[in-house]
């Protein structure tokens, strides 16, 4: 049902959507182009939903459905006419790639300085053991996601400096 692009926008908005709806963590650059292109995945995906038959038109039908006929014929394609509807809503949404670029390329500077003012406040306070300490223990969160039986081990194992498995005399 989804092409290859449609089928890439839609995982990138599930992976994107998962923290920026539980943590608050999103990218305000690619929020609004993700949403837009993912509109657009949505209404393709609705217009493949469509089958391929035909409805014949009343004389006195709706005159907006008979502008959807492709021949004027009294004949109407659902899927025709979905993705005329489709097409109309998701113009306005279109997304200028050098405009996104930009954006994107001004959030990912911003994102840097951050990162060099926090390493430059790390190393003006700490010491290079406890800033690798503190790498350390962002990894083991990143890797065990908050385990707690892994976590209390860790700290255990920072606090005391005992390996796991190690004896201690």
């Amino acid at each position: 049902m989804l092409g290859q692009l449609d089928a890439e926008i839609f995982r990138l908005a599930h992976d994107y959507r998962g923290p920026s709806y539980h943590r608050g963590d999103h990218n305000s650059a690619l929020a609004g182009p993700l949403g837009r292109l993912y509109a657009q995945a949505v209404g393709r995906a609705f217009v493949r939903t469509m089958d391929k038959s035909f409805m014949n038109l009343a004389a006195d039908s709706v005159a907006e459905l008979r502008e959807l006929q492709p021949d004027g014929n009294g004949w109407l394609s659902p899927r025709h006419a979905s993705s005329r509807i489709i097409d109309a809503i998701t113009e306005p949404l279109k997304v200028d790639e050098a405009d996104l670029a930009k954006k994107l390329r001004a959030d990912g500077y911003r994102r840097l300085d951050t990162v060099e003012d926090l390493i430059g406040g790390l190393r003006r306070d700490l010491d290079d053991e406890r800033i690798a300490q503190l790498i350390e223990g962002a990894q083991h969160w990143s890797q065990h996601r908050g385990d707690e039986e892994l976590v209390f081990t860790a700290d255990m194992v920072w606090i005391t400096g005992v390996q796991v498995g190690q004896v201690v005399r």
